[in-house]
């Protein structure tokens, strides 16, 4: 370089576990280099990490707002809250919901066990008649009994046979009911869940704790996604951010 080389500014960004921020003057202690030991005075901002914070899953008007601008807060504290009366009604309807769905399996599953009770008794009263069928089969061959009563005997095990093939159709169609009413359940199981964790998003609490610096909101207001509340700075995680000529880095 020339000896008329122009100053650089650059920037460096210090973390700092300080209590304060703002605008600053901040002398660096002595440090040795291989020159000797040498002293910067520089000039910049202490600056806190901010969030800024709203509603993100609801829109309502904000009913509460308890604090201003410059109020410390810990974390998990009620920042606002909206009104929440829609979403409320929701999850009552949900658990409405829920429980006529719980009742629909019961009785679903109630059929199914008589369905499958009518199927035992088919399949005993089918293995008699067939034996009677048989039996009468066998004694109208030696005239032992009349060819219509043979006859009427094939017919009862024919019918017991038909009664059989109908009620384990039966079986299969209360299996499937008994399927649908519990994905159903599951289903307004996972509504109610889903808008229980909604109904929760009507109030917002502090991520951490810190100074509120600044209000963009008041009691009354439509909030909703993208709609600033609160600007939170976190005074754990603070900033300097300093200007030093290139000369002395």
């Amino acid at each position: 370089m020339s000896q008329q080389r122009a100053i650089v500014l650059t920037t460096v960004v210090l973390v700092l576990a300080a209590g304060g921020y703002g605008l600053w003057r901040w002398q660096i202690g002595s440090f040795n280099t291989s020159a000797g030991s040498n002293r910067i005075t520089v000039s910049g901002n202490i600056e806190a990490h901010q969030s800024v914070l709203s509603f993100t899953q609801v829109q309502a008007p904000i009913v509460e707002l308890p604090f201003d601008e410059g109020a410390h807060v810990a974390q998990g504290s009620v920042l606002a809250r909206v009104d929440d009366r829609i979403y409320q009604q929701q999850v009552l309807i949900d658990r409405a919901s829920k429980e006529v769905a719980s009742a629909q399996v019961a009785v679903n599953e109630s059929s199914l066990v008589a369905a499958r009770s009518n199927v035992a008794s088919d399949q005993f009263d089918l293995t008699q008649k067939q034996r009677d069928s048989a039996r009468a089969e066998e004694l109208v061959k030696t005239a032992a009994t009349s060819v219509q009563a043979r006859d009427l005997a094939m017919t009862a095990a024919q019918q017991s046979a038909a009664t059989l093939a109908h009620d384990q159709a039966m079986v299969q169609v209360a299996t499937t009911n008994v399927a649908l009413a519990r994905a159903s359940k599951a289903a307004a199981a996972a509504k109610l869940m889903l808008d229980e964790v909604t109904l929760g998003y009507t109030t917002l609490r502090a991520p951490f704790r810190g100074v509120i610096s600044v209000r963009e909101a008041e009691l009354g207001q439509l909030a909703g996604p993208g709609v600033a509340i609160f600007t939170l700075d976190d005074l754990d995680h603070v900033w300097l951010r300093a200007y030093v000529n290139e000369q002395d880095i």
